[in-house]
């Protein structure tokens, strides 16, 4: 049955940005998505009505996703989103055209760059910080969006985004769980970055953002992943209060 034809079903708000560009892989002990190839569909069959069932925390999960294609993408869908203070009170509709935007930009990404040679790393904004913490503390025991939440945090600050305080604030309002930060240590978490797929030679490899739909890989140094890690833990609590 090798190469045979599939469609993806997608069942989560989540899955809006996982369904679409053919990558398959598997989670392993030294990272996640570690084994895996590319392997487009034959369609993606996307029921939203579905959606209706999700219990919060896969609605937060799958927001970090849509969130993270408006900072790539366009600025006055980034402020739409930021001025929604809760994200599980979106209508049918309103759902159906985040969606729709996040699903827009990352095909345009993928058919740009379908095996992620150039423009399609940076769809990888905040993962890598992100995938670190989901590796570290046990696949499952935090969400891929509580992750992603605090790594794109992680990437504007680098950046030096203007709307990082407006996005923690958003973060805050959602109920996304930025506590978790002071819960792991940085130390611990590096080796994982340094196995990240867009590192090679143990390189820090982060996707910073100055600017609303302007990104760039960056490498840093150990020490000042340290330095930023530490940085958005205090604004982090200045935000929480």
């Amino acid at each position: 049955m090798r190469g045979i034809r599939f469609y993806q079903c997608p069942t989560t708000i989540l899955a809006h940005d996982s369904a679409v560009g053919g990558k398959t892989g598997i989670n392993h002990p030294a990272g996640k998505n570690m084994i895996g190839t590319f392997y487009q569909p034959a369609a993606v069959v996307y029921d939203t009505e579905m959606l209706s069932s999700l219990p919060e925390e896969q609605v937060r999960s799958g927001m970090a996703e849509v969130i993270k294609h408006a900072f790539l993408s366009n600025p006055h869908w980034l402020d739409e989103l930021l001025g929604t203070a809760d994200i599980t009170a979106l209508t049918g509709s309103q759902l159906e055209l985040h969606l729709s935007r996040g699903i827009a930009v990352k095909a345009a990404i993928v058919e740009e760059d379908a095996l992620e040679q150039g423009a399609r790393k940076f769809l990888n904004l905040g993962h890598t910080l992100a995938h670190a913490i989901e590796a570290h503390a046990g696949y499952g025991t935090v969400t891929h969006g509580e992750a992603v939440a605090l790594g794109l945090a992680f990437d504007l600050l680098i950046g030096g985004h203007d709307r990082l305080e407006d996005y923690l604030k958003w973060c805050a309002a959602n109920r996304y769980p930025l506590e978790l930060l002071s819960d792991f240590d940085i130390r611990e978490l590096l080796p994982y970055m340094k196995r990240d797929k867009k590192s090679s030679r143990g390189e820090l490899v982060f996707i910073e953002l100055a600017d609303t739909g302007c990104p760039a890989l960056r490498v840093l140094e150990e020490q000042e992943v340290i330095s930023f890690y530490h940085k958005l833990g205090q604004k982090i609590k200045e935000v929480l209060g």
